[in-house]
């Protein structure tokens, strides 16, 4: 395990963007306005929002000129629409996206969506495969913000389908990883109000990416190399956590190193996509976030054996991000390689969607939960 100390923190002038984030459609527009409501952040990627007409201007912290309108109302959830969509305006939009990315010389691309929505669950899995096809960008992610349980058949259904096809795109090599957050899993969210959710997908993003910034002295905590092998990882499928504890006046430094490691496992447990990651996690990076008073060798090593304990094949690197005077103690983690059951819960409440037919070695479907391990389906027969 790696354990990285860089503190205090003073960025530095010039401006290095690491790359482009595409918020699409409602949901994860909503995410990236809430994620560029920290100015840093404009110091470490670009964003653009695409999104309806009637909704555009609610996103002040994106730049004018980094946003798009696909349509007036948007495509109300609808698959069909959004494919609709995408074949009028597609190249439009792509044509839009490239003159960023040459503006900005960037050759790395983060695209938002929500799995179960219209615009952007068929936008995003079109776009990125063509713009790296192109040559116009090295390295695509996806990050695809799923549905509650709760949330009814139309939009599990769209879920499922959106899931399917990140499957194929994922073993065809046409993206680099997929980034799998439940809503219902953030912050215990089993309502239509998404604003803590949001924000919680925020501070998470915002806490790793700030990490990635350089410190007083130049350095960063996770070496560029390291970043790529963590977030383009052959295992292809990752998720993240995050948790934090509002602090009071007092407290011993015993009990803030028992709460920094209840806070590491609840990271660690309560990860957004349901994943059984304790077992399939290849490798998974954290970040404490504090007054730098807490940020001891002591506590990092305490977090360290923690996501070891659970964590026991993963290879794992914790670093901090001191904030002077900061009343929170925040921990924000992204895992590589995991499986979920996500697909198969959503199955059991939308019995009658057909599953689309597979191609052979499909593991990324596996991972997914939508096919059985080959040995799990063997010992049933």
């Amino acid at each position: 395990m790696t354990i990285l100390n860089f503190w205090p923190f003073v960025p530095l002038k010039p401006v290095n963007h690491l790359a482009m984030d595409i918020f699409a459609g409602t949901g994860s527009s909503r995410i990236g306005n809430a994620l560029y409501g920290y100015r840093r952040m404009n110091r470490i990627k670009v964003p653009v929002i695409i999104t309806s007409k009637i909704e555009i201007d609610e996103y002040r912290n994106i730049p004018k000129g980094n946003k798009f309108v696909v349509s007036r109302d948007g495509n109300g959830k609808d698959r069909e629409k959004g494919e609709e969509m995408v074949s009028l305006r597609g190249h439009e939009i792509k044509s839009f996206i490239v003159d960023l990315l040459q503006e900005h010389d960037l050759k790395t691309i983060f695209g938002f969506c929500t799995g179960s929505g219209g615009t952007s669950s068929k936008l995003i899995p079109w776009l990125l495969p063509e713009l790296r096809i192109d040559g116009y960008v090295d390295n695509a992610t996806i990050f695809a913000i799923m549905p509650n349980i709760s949330d009814g058949h139309e939009l599990l259904s769209n879920a499922m389908n959106f899931l399917e096809e990140m499957a194929l795109l994922l073993d065809n090599k046409k993206i680099d990883s997929l980034v799998l957050i439940e809503n219902g899993r953030v912050v215990n969210n089993d309502s239509s109000d998404y604003s803590k959710t949001n924000l919680a997908i925020a501070r998470c993003l915002e806490i790793i990416g700030r990490s990635l910034l350089p410190d007083s002295n130049g350095r960063v905590a996770l070496d560029p190399s390291d970043a790529k092998k963590l977030i383009f990882s052959k295992s292809s499928m990752l998720t993240m956590g995050y948790a934090n504890l509002k602090m009071g006046r007092k407290h011993s430094d015993s009990l803030i190193t028992g709460y920094i490691s209840d806070l590491t496992r609840r990271v660690i447990t309560n990860n957004w996509a349901g994943a059984e990651i304790e077992s399939n996690c290849k490798r998974a990076y954290f970040v404490l976030r504090a007054d730098p008073r807490y940020l001891s060798s002591n506590n990092l090593e305490i977090m360290a054996k923690v996501a070891k304990e659970l964590l026991h094949n993963a290879s794992v690197t914790i670093s901090d991000y001191a904030v002077p005077r900061s009343k929170i103690i925040e921990v924000a983690g992204i895992f590589v390689g995991i499986q979920t059951d996500i697909w198969s819960r959503y199955k059991q409440l939308v019995p009658d969607d057909q599953t689309q037919e597979a191609e052979d070695n499909c593991s990324a479907r596996i991972a997914l939960g939508i096919d059985e391990k080959q040995e799990e389906a063997e010992h049933e027969t």
